[in-house]
């Protein structure tokens, strides 16, 4: 019997893949378990294992090539299945007939017919545009994020996908059609020879990806710019002490350990800025999931830890440097980087003292860490240097007010101001 082998979602906010290579051939016998082709999704890369067995009759998913989530990749069969007993499947760029009227999730092969004669044509039209019925217009995110970066009208576009929803290759080929349209430039339009001639880096992999998330999430959710200062004297001296007390069992704790705690602690304290918006309401979340931002070769990836506020500054310290291991490594599961409901950002390794960081949708809010400097503040009229750390909370406005976000910081501030109130 002939399976279809598709392409698996390995995350909530997962919409295409990329096939970086197959690690089996047409032909080969493939186990249950076995590896078949490594992925880059929108935020790791990872082998992905077969789920079930067979012969690997036919691959048609490419290396290199953006896939969306659930589209056919190969298909498996039984000892003395053939290739030509594989369903035909309609041809590249043509549109798929979807069957929107059946109550499953089984897609219906159209029947082959003859082509109709073809009158040519002097130029290419751009694509098909009807209206869409309803008010509500259905679009992939990175079909809405490629339209808005393009500044395209994508109201009347004519979505190809499932249950005509508009995709990115809708938005492409109609920029692509559109191109060819347009007259060619004129000699006084033409760039100059002079002109520079940089090297161009196609934008790939989670590169792309991260670009497309950062610009959703700032068209989408208005931020709002909350920032703190903090005296880290005391979280210094207690830092010290319980690496001092560990040393002998290799355990040595970071300042962003113990912020990731205090944090933990002020979003009990404040829900709302451990939320999400969804379907027009503010969805509460019961756990604490708190991603920790780890600098990759080629982008970042936030693995998570979850339940936060019910672990130790010590267990805390224990799992983030072993996710960060795994990322850095390659080897992170989907569960591992999913789910989180906050996320902290900490560029004071990188000698930077302040900046504001893009909220990771869908969560509603992301600390932004500096680096801790010897700095002169005022104290009973008299300049004494201390340890002082600026931290900035990026907020979605939508959810959260500036009082609510102020008074998360001023939690956040005092747990680590009087950092023994966290043991």
């Amino acid at each position: 019997m002939i399976k279809e082998l598709k392409l698996p979602k390995m995350s909530d906010t997962m919409d295409t893949g990329q096939i970086t290579k197959w690690l089996v051939k047409e032909g080969d016998f493939i186990k249950k378990g076995d590896p078949i082709f490594e992925m880059q999704t929108d935020k790791v890369n990872l082998e992905v294992e077969a789920l079930e067995e067979g012969v690997l009759l036919k691959i048609v998913g490419k290396e290199g090539e953006d896939i969306p989530v659930g589209q056919v990749i190969a298909y498996l069969g039984d000892e003395g299945d053939k290739v030509s007993d594989i369903p035909a499947q309609p041809q590249e760029g043509q549109e798929k007939k979807q069957e929107t009227e059946a109550k499953t999730e089984d897609v219906q092969m159209p029947k082959p017919s003859s082509a109709p004669d073809i009158q040519p044509e002097p130029t290419p039209d751009i694509p098909s545009m009807e209206k869409p019925k309803g008010d509500r217009i259905f679009i992939s995110p990175r079909a809405r994020a490629l339209a808005q970066r393009e500044k395209v009208d994508y109201s009347a576009i004519k979505g190809t996908g499932p249950m005509g929803e508009i995709i990115e290759r809708d938005i492409k080929e109609y920029l692509a059609k559109s191109a060819l349209q347009q007259p060619a430039p004129s000699k006084e339009q033409a760039v100059p020879s002079t002109a520079a001639q940089g090297q161009r880096i196609e934008m790939t992999g989670m590169r792309k990806v991260i670009a497309e998330r950062m610009l959703a999430s700032v068209a989408a959710a208005p931020h709002i710019y909350l920032t703190a200062d903090i005296d880290m004297t005391q979280c210094r001296d207690m830092r010290t002490k319980i690496n001092d007390s560990l040393a002998d069992k290799g355990i040595k704790i970071s300042y962003n350990d113990i912020i990731i705690k205090a944090c933990a602690l002020a979003l009990k304290e404040y829900p709302y800025i451990n939320s999400t918006l969804k379907d027009g309401a503010i969805i509460l979340q019961d756990r604490i999931n708190i991603g920790v931002a780890v600098s990759l070769a080629d982008g970042l990836i936030v693995p998570v830890v979850r339940d936060t506020d019910k672990k130790t500054i010590v267990e805390i310290s224990k799992e983030i440097k072993e996710l960060a291991g795994k990322a850095r490594e390659g080897k992170l599961m989907p569960d591992e980087f999913s789910g989180g409901t906050f996320t902290v950002s900490n560029l004071g390794m990188f000698d930077i003292t302040q900046f504001t960081a893009i909220i990771n949708q869908p969560e509603s809010a992301i600390l932004a860490v500096g680096a801790i400097k010897d700095t002169f503040v005022p104290v009973d009229g008299r300049p004494v240097v201390k340890p002082m750390m600026k931290v900035t909370l990026s907020c979605d406005h939508r959810v959260i007010d500036g009082a609510v976000g102020a008074q998360f910081l001023k939690f956040v501030k005092s747990m680590l101001e009087n950092p023994l109130l966290m043991l």
